[in-house]
């Protein structure tokens, strides 16, 4: 999976999180595997749904996690985007978020 360059859209859901959708085609959700670190783009995943939560453990104090398989997004590099059961595994790059205006 590369995200490098993608835009992507996250969207409030009622206060339980967030999903996480692509810009140029919002049927394109973000999720993750609950069996091992895959994370794929598929409208399969429109009810995954991420939380952004201060974690002291955690490497930059901020996980993501996908509440649906209890995982944790996490950069292997920047190319390689995985996700773990913990929230301090393999954080080896940013994820940057902007508020479109």
């Amino acid at each position: 999976l590369s995200l490098v360059g993608s835009e992507m859209c996250i969207r409030d859901r009622s206060g339980s999180g967030f999903t996480i959708t692509s810009t140029a085609d919002s049927s394109q959700a973000l999720g993750t595997i609950a069996d091992n670190n895959g994370l794929r783009i598929d409208p399969s995943y429109a009810t995954n749904i991420w939380t952004f939560t201060y974690k002291a453990s955690a490497k930059y104090h901020w996980a993501i996690e996908n509440t649906t398989t209890s995982r944790f997004l996490a950069i292997y590099s920047t190319s390689s985007w995985r996700t773990y059961k913990s929230e301090t595994t393999n954080q080896n790059g940013v994820f940057r978020l902007f508020k479109k205006q």
